[in-house]
């Protein structure tokens, strides 16, 4: 009988320990780009080089400038760290693609399910660090059509966004930010 115990605990032992590694390596496996750990690292950072920001703004082809010396980074940002894909919720939800180019690497996550808000996410790296980020956003409610494309580079962003309200005239606007160091 003792011996049949020690044997029930060895196999216990290796089955336990087999689903164990399983689960560790679907979590990595899963494990996405966090995007909003990025920005508000880079809100940090931003805030303590005391960086300016040059913003051009462009709404139904009107064009307005302002410059400011020390702007809230965590608000500047804002819109890039709600577009995080790391949420259990949907963590799951998107595909990864990943390609080398030449000394640079492009990983693409492409959301599976069409209601998901944030459509697509393209980084390119180099040096394990990003180069560029793009986001494709869109929303369909019953009351308008939301269309975003962020794209955020080390020195320098751009928010193009276009609304489609179902009744009335459709709203585009443009932001351009040039990052003074």
């Amino acid at each position: 009988m003792n011996k049949y115990f020690h044997l029930f605990s060895v196999l216990l032992f290796f089955v336990s320990a087999g689903c164990k590694n399983s689960n560790d390596t679907s979590e990595i496996k899963n494990k996405l780009f966090d995007i909003s750990a990025y920005f508000s690292a880079e809100a940090k950072r931003l805030q303590s080089l005391n960086a300016s920001l040059e913003k051009t703004l462009i709404k139904n082809n009107i064009s307005e400038k302002l410059i400011q010396n020390n702007p809230n980074w965590q608000l500047e940002l804002k819109p890039f760290m709600e577009s995080g894909l790391n949420k259990p919720a949907i963590a799951n939800s998107y595909k990864t693609d990943s390609v080398l180019i030449g000394n640079s690497l492009k990983v693409t996550y492409s959301a599976m399910d069409s209601s998901a808000p944030v459509k697509n996410v393209i980084l390119y790296f180099s040096d394990s660090k990003p180069d560029s980020i793009i986001i494709l956003k869109a929303t369909n409610t019953i009351y308008y059509t939301l269309s975003e494309e962020l794209r955020y580079y080390r020195n320098n962003y751009f928010i193009n966004a276009s609304t489609q309200p179902k009744a009335g005239k459709a709203i585009k606007f443009s932001l351009h930010c040039t990052i003074q160091e």
